[in-house]
């Protein structure tokens, strides 16, 4: 199992559940427009993302695709959004909302620069990315992305078996890379985990039974029939390299660099039951941001004001 998988999946030091399958948010793009407008690499930083956008939206508008866009992603307020404002977030080193240490937990949000972060992505709103983003989920993103509505689309790793399906309009065009880094030198990479756990309910008549079985679907014989055939990244690291698993997504190259260099974990852990109600206070601002209802410094003000409040009732919690 990757080591990452395993610390998601472990709550005060005990694993509690194990990945069925793996989910890490990734950045698609158009292989044909990048060469169209001599782009040599997909973007790495969100400035070249800004960039390669404008002018390829630009240019396919010019060409009669006036409803063409430069980046979709999901602004819907759910946890969609949490994912990709946590991205954005950590990548131009705006902290991880909540952080766990040897002093206890505590609120981890440099102001300044989510202000600036949810600022920028306001801006995305209606000039790269469709006005409509703000109530767009994955698969709202997935049915553009088919038609060839757009350069660069974040989304999970099943979007790329969809993207290659008989229905789509840019099935062998489409290529994938880790999302942008901040654009600071040395700034990281930040790509959300997703969950598809499996785990035996304290509940059960015959445990015993139900952990064979969970052995048997995460084995890596299963792993590799799933990866070939579905789609599904597997998460034991060998099979990365695996002929019949590459054969079928040959993207996975990229998938396996990004759990081992970039994944970022959501704050489940360290705001435990609470987690629900973190992540609705964080989605809620960042989407009243992005619609213009509210400032991008009082959003940030919300989402510290409601961190306080959700996590004052945790006995090792403090504001530092």
């Amino acid at each position: 199992m990757l080591p990452l998988l395993a610390k998601n999946d472990t709550v005060r030091g005990t694993l509690v559940a194990v990945p069925y399958f793996v989910e890490i948010s990734l950045l698609y793009y158009r292989k044909d427009l990048l060469e169209r407008y001599h782009f040599e690499d997909p973007p790495r930083t969100w400035g070249e993302l800004e960039e390669q956008s404008r002018r390829i939206e630009d240019g396919e508008r010019a060409r009669g695709n006036a409803k063409f866009w430069g980046f979709l992603w999901q602004g819907a307020a759910s946890e969609a959004l949490t994912c990709n404002a946590l991205e954005w977030q950590v990548s131009q080193d705006g902290g991880l909302l909540l952080k766990s240490d040897a002093a206890g937990n505590s609120i981890d949000l440099n102001r300044d620069r989510a202000v600036a972060i949810l600022s920028r992505a306001r801006g995305w709103v209606g000039t790269i990315s469709p006005p409509e983003v703000t109530g767009q989920l994955e698969d709202d993103s997935l049915t553009l992305w088919k038609r060839g509505g757009a350069a660069f689309m974040r989304n999970w790793p099943y979007a790329y078996q969809e993207s290659m399906g008989s229905d789509s309009s840019v099935a062998g065009l489409v290529g994938v890379t880790v999302l942008p880094a901040g654009d600071e030198a040395g700034a990281p990479h930040a790509d959300t985990i997703g969950g598809f756990q499996l785990m035996v309910s304290k509940r059960s008549k015959n445990k015993p039974g139900a952990i064979e079985l969970i052995r048997f679907l995460t084995s890596p014989e299963i792993q590799r029939v799933n990866a070939a055939t579905r789609g599904y990244a597997p998460t034991i690291p060998e099979l990365y390299g695996d002929p019949a698993v590459l054969k079928s997504n040959p993207f996975f190259a990229v998938l396996k660099q990004v759990l081992l260099e970039s994944a970022v974990i959501r704050p489940s852990t360290v705001s435990g039951a609470r987690y629900d109600a973190v992540s609705r206070a964080y989605f809620t601002a960042v989407h009243k941001t992005l619609e213009g209802q509210i400032s991008a410094s009082r959003g940030v003000a919300e989402i510290e004001v409601q961190l306080r409040r959700i996590m004052a009732k945790q006995a090792d919690f403090a504001v530092r």
